[in-house]
């Protein structure tokens, strides 16, 4: 029970450390309250063993004090065989579950990236759709996330890992990421002109799209329309 309340406190320390700012402090990068929010299943974890200990204590104590016969063996016996069959249910039904926001690459995606292999320069940079996920970190949300992995090119929005680099590495990388987005036009020659000194060469846009979206680039003249296919674009950068 100690170790329950000093839990309690722990928990607390941890949203202190994401929120620094309530002792005066300046917030930090490497944690935030969703960080915080994800990890609270561990502490949950514990606690409940805790009421199941103090379930199995109150069981005891009620037995002696009303006096209830001795619960035979068999019925332990089945209540853990019961449990774990449950367990096993819910964990292979669960087996095959997908949260369906985080599959980017579809059929079309996959012979895109083949396209690009054999089509594009190994230097190329391509400008990818993106969202925002925790905090200000920047995750990609269509297929051109996957460019890297999986035609072998580059793009302005590497994994996630990038959040951990110097300050003015994560400043640019999220800078274009969000000029992109709240650009009033894709022609806008402020926007073309970022991506040009960024160094992109092209622009993919996935099957699930983002702010980049065929509507808004077939027609532009900034845009050059080099591979097509269902929902899928790639462009090149006009010069």
């Amino acid at each position: 029970r100690g170790g329950a309340a000093f839990l309690g406190a722990w928990v607390g320390a941890w949203f202190l450390a994401a929120n620094p700012r309530a002792l005066g402090l300046h917030d930090i990068w490497l944690l935030d309250n969703e960080a915080v929010v994800i990890s609270l299943w561990l502490p949950i974890a514990v606690l409940c063993g805790l009421l199941a200990a103090e379930a199995g204590t109150a069981a005891r104590w009620a037995r002696s004090r009303l006096h209830w016969p001795r619960p035979r063996g068999w019925l332990g016996a089945a209540l853990v065989g019961g449990t774990a069959m449950l367990a096993a249910a819910g964990t292979w039904a669960h087996l095959n579950l997908v949260n369906p926001v985080t599959v980017l690459v579809t059929e079309d995606d996959v012979a895109a990236f083949a396209w690009v292999r054999e089509n594009t320069p190994p230097e190329a940079l391509f400008l990818i759709n993106s969202r925002l996920w925790v905090g200000d970190l920047v995750v990609g949300s269509d297929g051109g996330y996957w460019l890297p992995m999986l035609a072998d090119r580059q793009t302005t929005l590497p994994c996630v890992l990038y959040h951990h680099g110097t300050p003015a590495y994560r400043a640019a990388i999220t800078g274009l990421a969000a000029a992109v987005e709240e650009a009033p036009s894709l022609d806008d020659p402020a926007l073309l002109g970022r991506l040009r000194q960024a160094g992109v060469t092209h622009v993919y846009v996935g099957a699930r799209g983002g702010r980049l979206m065929p509507r808004d680039l077939d027609a532009s003249p900034h845009y050059r329309t080099v591979y097509s296919s269902g929902p899928v674009r790639v462009y090149a950068l006009a010069p």
